[in-house]
């Protein structure tokens, strides 16, 4: 047994002083003064201003805009299809800047065409329905309440009329905003 333990105080003195020397060294490394006298030195940056007279050249971020700029708007929608004008170029009241595909107003006149003779029908049915319940009325085979929704009825179908009819002679003939505000409304 003593070879033995000869043997495992020899392997734990081969560890130990190795072991023992490095905790040594950490702790005095740690007790030093040097790191205390970084840690005290605050850091500043300086900078040394110098007029420079050689250079005048300014440097100004930002967005060159013209004086005097109109915006542009036009009175109804469309794809342009001709521009007459560049950008920077002088204009004067009246010239003609761009044309505009005339193709979508067309289909407007036509559409309204359209609803003209749907409301033009729509009344003359109501017309039609309101003389036969007259005679029902006088018959009395329907109520005066019948009678007067049909009255009211056909008095709706004659208003929707005047008013496509009234759009339609307008866009036509006359201003075609008219047409878009007609559009949005059905």
């Amino acid at each position: 047994m003593k070879p033995q333990k000869k043997l495992n105080i020899r392997a734990c003195r081969i560890f130990l002083i190795p072991f023992l020397l490095l905790l040594a060294s950490f702790w005095l490394g740690g007790c030093s003064s040097e790191q205390q006298a970084k840690e005290d030195v605050p850091l500043v940056r300086t900078l040394t201003i110098k007029s420079d007279e050689g250079n005048k050249k300014s440097v100004y971020p930002g967005e060159v805009c013209g004086r005097n700029e109109t915006q542009l708007a036009f009175q109804v929608g469309g794809r342009i299809i001709k521009r007459n004008v560049e950008t920077g170029q002088m204009v004067g009241p009246g010239d003609i800047i761009m044309e505009i595909d005339t193709r979508d107003l067309q289909q407007g006149v036509v559409t309204i065409e359209t609803q003209l003779k749907s409301a033009e029908t729509d009344l003359q049915l109501a017309e039609e329905n309101l003389k036969r319940y007259k005679a029902l009325f006088e018959s009395k085979v329907i109520s005066k309440a019948d009678l007067d929704a049909l009255q009211s009825a056909r008095d709706t179908a004659e208003a929707r009329q005047q008013q496509i009819q009234e759009c339609f002679l307008t866009s036509k003939w006359g201003d075609p905003k008219i047409l878009i505000l007609l559009s949005a409304r059905w």
